[in-house]
């Protein structure tokens, strides 16, 4: 590229400032069209170089945009890049490298061989250029709370999917640009895939990712690994809003986007499968105990993987791990408040068993039941007569939880029948057992969470290879059976109906590991 202004003999200062063009999307209930402000463009790389092509300075831009080099009087072009030492923005990727990098000339100010400033425009790629500054904001907020991270931050812009692909050394954020849902300008959306990032190098995840929705039930893995990105997203920007835009208009010619509020969730938001209740949590973390303690709880996953007992990385764990790094933080509030099941029940304790009378005070029913403390067991007992039948189950499966019924011959005696999944599929998580009283007596009940180390139960496929969790809740009846045949889709809990719960697939779109924003708003 031809100099656009005459070499000057020695060497000189070249300054300027970096700015780019960065839409702004306006919140939910305004109905206002898009803004564009000017951006400063921070951490990026600037070469200056000779006549034919060779490195003669380099530089960096501060915090406002700003640059000095001292070049000599050969260098002609001056560049700014999307890249620095740590992160990378282009258009491709191969071998670990980013590839495409983004690039433009630093045209000098009218009349000044000094003075060189550059706007970068939407239409010239500022995209790339907000995603750069968004990671090297990731990077600075984490350095600022010391977690140095060395390794670098490849983004791949355009890219069909926006997700965060871990793994085999490719620390890489994909982001799409296509017109029906653009995301290089969603600052909450790229550090939502920051947050998959943090917890790849300093945490430890679970989730296979897939699609979710905010006001979903998800595997636990899955709400864990996406309400923490979510909590991730707003600590780093102090906002609890998220923005995500449609690339679409209305007729006003308002931009149309989909909002939510992690500080003032939905309420169908709960339970700990909940994303957006997960996130919630860990804002409420945070506003009251600080976002250090939250940072520790996660990072406290790696570092002492003792603290997760085994089991995968779900919000149970943190509820586990929180108090360890905080000392005297108590969330119960919150979490009653998003219905998790982190409380004693109404049978807790229950020594001996609850006793229940024969037939004229049956069906006997409890709801809210909680499987903790961790390693809980419900119990009680019932008398029966000889020849009668009975139905014994569980319903209203909340949080994550599976049931196991096992039911004894009076307490410490032989085990007569038990039952982990209601129709007998995998997908179950409720539990059915019938009942033909062989003698008078009392019966001992006992209410456990199911758990396998071998494979995923419940309505969440994909490849999971154990089941997650190790709290829940469930209600529980007792019912002098209607036929003398058992029928695992009748029930006497009040408001539950048993069904087969359909499978739901966690594998990814499009074959892929990565953890993809396809959100479903409200």
């Amino acid at each position: 590229m031809a100099s656009m202004f005459a070499p000057l003999p020695g060497a000189v200062n070249v300054s300027g400032t970096v700015q780019y063009e960065k839409t702004i999307y306006s919140r939910p209930p305004a109905n206002v069209p898009e803004a564009v402000a000017y951006a400063p463009l921070a951490g990026a790389a600037i070469r200056a170089y000779d006549p034919v092509g060779n490195l003669a300075a380099t530089a960096e831009t501060d915090k406002n945009g700003f640059y000095t080099l001292r070049a000599d009087a050969s260098a002609v072009r001056v560049e700014v890049a999307s890249s620095s030492a740590y992160v990378a923005v282009g258009s491709g990727f191969s071998s670990g490298n980013t590839t495409g990098l983004y690039s433009l000339e630093v045209t000098p100010l009218t009349g000044s061989a000094l003075g060189r400033d550059l706007i970068i425009l939407r239409s010239s790629n500022a995209g790339a250029f907000n995603i750069f500054t968004q990671l090297t904001r990731g990077r600075g907020w984490l350095l600022e709370r010391g977690y140095g991270l060395d390794s670098g931050i490849r983004a791949v812009w355009p890219s069909s999917s926006t997700q965060f692909v871990p793994g085999e050394g490719k620390l890489y954020i994909q982001l799409q640009h296509r017109d029906g849902d653009p995301d290089e300008f969603d600052d909450d959306i790229i550090l939502h895939e920051f947050g998959h990032l943090f917890a790849e190098l300093f945490s430890t995840d679970h989730s296979e990712g897939g699609s979710h929705s905010i006001t979903g039930t998800l595997d636990l893995r899955l709400s864990w690994s996406e309400g923490f990105a979510h909590w991730f997203s707003s600590a780093v920007r102090s906002d609890p809003v998220h923005v995500d835009s449609t690339g679409s208009v209305n007729s006003t010619g308002a931009s149309l986007v989909s909002s939510f509020d992690i500080s003032k969730p939905a309420a169908q938001a709960l339970g700990a499968g909940n994303e957006w209740a997960v996130a919630h949590v860990l804002w409420k973390a945070r506003e009251s105990f600080g976002e250090a303690g939250v940072l520790a709880a996660a990072a406290r996953f790696r570092t002492v993987p003792a603290a997760l007992q085994g089991d995968p990385v779900t919000l149970d764990s943190f509820h586990d791990v929180f108090p360890v790094v905080s000392p005297g933080a108590d969330l119960s509030a919150v979490y009653l408040d998003r219905r998790m099941s982190y409380s004693l029940d109404a049978l807790e304790p229950a020594v001996p068993p609850v006793t229940v009378a024969v037939s004229a005070n049956l069906p006997y029913t409890r709801d809210a039941l909680t499987f903790f403390p961790a390693n809980d067991r419900d119990s009680f007992r019932f008398s029966a007569l000889k020849g009668e039948t009975y139905d014994i189950e569980t319903g209203k499966t909340g949080n994550g939880a599976l049931t196991e019924l096992r039911v004894y011959l009076g307490e410490g005696g032989p085990l007569i029948a038990s039952n982990a999944q209601r129709f007998g599929a995998s997908s179950d998580t409720t539990s059915y057992v019938f009942l033909s009283a062989g003698v008078d007596g009392d019966y001992f009940v006992e209410v456990l969470r199911f758990t396998s180390a071998t494979r995923n139960y419940g309505p969440d496929g994909g490849s999971y290879t154990r089941t997650a969790g190790h709290y829940g809740s469930y209600a529980v009846a007792v019912s002098r059976a209607p036929t003398a045949s058992a029928d695992p889709s009748r029930s006497a809990i009040p408001g539950f109906k048993p069904e087969l719960p359909a499978l739901r697939q966690s594998s990814t779109a499009d074959g892929d590991k990565g953890r993809c924003w396809l959100q479903s708003f409200p």
